[in-house]
């Protein structure tokens, strides 16, 4: 599932952040001052010659004000099986809405508005997610999307999905499941580790609902999350 649904709202609002950067980030700077970001990329660090990988629901980047002039080395759609990541017929009307706020997070350059963090590295887009249904395949389209990344020289990989419960008549995971080498994505995300590439992954949103734990890939050995 794409983890942006169902948010749990702590009622806390963040500071607005007072730090001097050479970058105009604009509403962005207090999330980029987070995690000191204006400090790092002060200091020349933006992402240059880093390969990234970044597996989604689709990504509207071509358009995008923040995200048009990325360097995008190659992108393919593993839920229809094309070079087409962005919406096409096929697709929920809301499919790439999700990876293209992922990918501007991540990589937006847009001053006044927003500056992300990696800005001026390249990446490797991959379609994977099927908004309107939770199944299995989306986790072969993960593992497949881990594989042609790693061929491509992908050195980090991020994703903003987690797989738990899938629609009946598939079968879902337990918890016990969670033990990082039983699901397809894990097992994908460790074997992506041992060849070099560094994952990284949500942990879940559903710490407020009947599940109450991470879900998988968050649960593989060597991943980020």
């Amino acid at each position: 599932k794409n983890n942006d649904s169902n948010p749990v709202n702590y009622n806390k609002s963040l500071g607005k952040s007072s730090s001097q950067s050479s970058f105009n980030y604009g509403s962005s700077l207090t999330q980029a001052a987070l995690s000191d970001i204006p400090a790092v990329h002060d200091l020349g660090i933006k992402g240059t010659g880093v390969i990234i990988g970044i597996l989604d629901t689709g990504f509207r980047w071509k358009s995008h004000p923040s995200l048009s002039t990325k360097s995008v080395l190659n992108e393919h759609d593993f839920v229809q099986n094309d070079n087409i990541t962005e919406n096409q017929p096929g697709d929920a009307s809301d499919q790439d809405s999700h990876g293209t706020a992922v990918f501007s997070l991540m990589a937006g350059y847009a001053p006044g508005n927003l500056i992300g963090p990696a800005y001026d590295a390249n990446f490797i887009l991959a379609k994977t997610e099927y908004v309107p249904t939770e199944t299995h395949m989306e986790e072969d389209n993960y593992a497949a999307a881990l594989e042609w990344m790693e061929g491509l020289g992908v050195q980090i990989t991020s994703s903003s999905l987690g797989y738990n419960e899938f629609d009946a008549p598939e079968a879902s995971y337990t918890f016990l499941n969670m033990d990082g080498k039983t699901t397809v994505v894990a097992k994908a995300a460790n074997l992506a580790f041992d060849r070099g590439v560094s994952t990284f992954t949500a942990a879940g949103n559903e710490r407020a609902n009947s599940w109450n734990h991470i879900i998988s890939p968050a649960d593989a050995f060597n991943i980020i999350a």
